[in-house]
């Protein structure tokens, strides 16, 4: 299995150059994708879908079959998995009580966007803007990698709302061009990347 950790994914130019060469060669043999939502708003990610799907065939990687999740909805295997941005709690909800695991862990490729890059790890945390607090909680257990989305080191108020994340647990915390490509054999870091542990952040790429 492949898994991407994306930070973001711009919304109005869609993937970016590196995106693009990555997701080019392997997504090619894939002929099936499905994406889960983020949230509970269907129309919404209905939209959403159809806007990723548009990025996808821009650069001629075209899928037979492209569905969105729902708690209604058949369960089948895909060769691609696509989880979206939105509220990490409620994707992890709706993952679980559609039991969508096994599907996700059958697939060639596995993409999560910020919200969906969060849940791909064995114990997903992150901090609740609405709520004011830290949540962990089981996720996917793709990897043991726990990102921190929309990093920006200029920032300095989300900078310390990250330090404080990492005195739980260590983070790698990514820009919004910066992605995570894990496979098989490597782990690589495509862009600005940084490590914070203990509130210590040491830049890796």
């Amino acid at each position: 299995m492949i898994k991407y950790l994306f930070s973001n994914i711009d919304k109005v130019n869609g993937f970016n150059e590196q995106q693009i060469k990555y997701l080019s060669k392997d997504l090619k043999t894939c002929k099936s994708i499905l994406f889960v939502p983020g949230d509970y708003d269907k129309e919404k990610y209905i939209i959403y879908k159809d806007k990723i799907i548009g990025w996808f065939e821009n650069i001629d990687i075209i899928f037979k079959e492209k569905h969105l999740a729902s708690l209604d909805g058949e369960l089948k295997c895909y060769d691609a998995i696509f989880l979206m941005g939105g509220n990490p709690i409620n994707q992890i909800e709706i993952i679980n009580k559609i039991n969508l695991k096994n599907i996700i862990n059958k697939a060639k490729v596995v993409i999560g966007v910020s919200a969906g890059a969060i849940n791909l790890s064995k114990e997903a945390i992150y901090f609740n803007d609405y709520n004011n607090k830290v949540e962990m909680y089981d996720g996917l257990g793709l990897t043991d990698i726990n990102v921190y989305p929309h990093f920006d080191i200029t920032n300095e108020y989300f900078v310390e709302e990250v330090k404080m994340v990492s005195r739980l647990k260590s983070l790698i915390a990514l820009p919004n061009n910066s992605f995570i490509k894990i496979d098989d054999k490597q782990i690589e870091f495509i862009g600005d990347s940084f490590k914070i542990d203990k509130e210590n952040i040491i830049k890796i790429n």
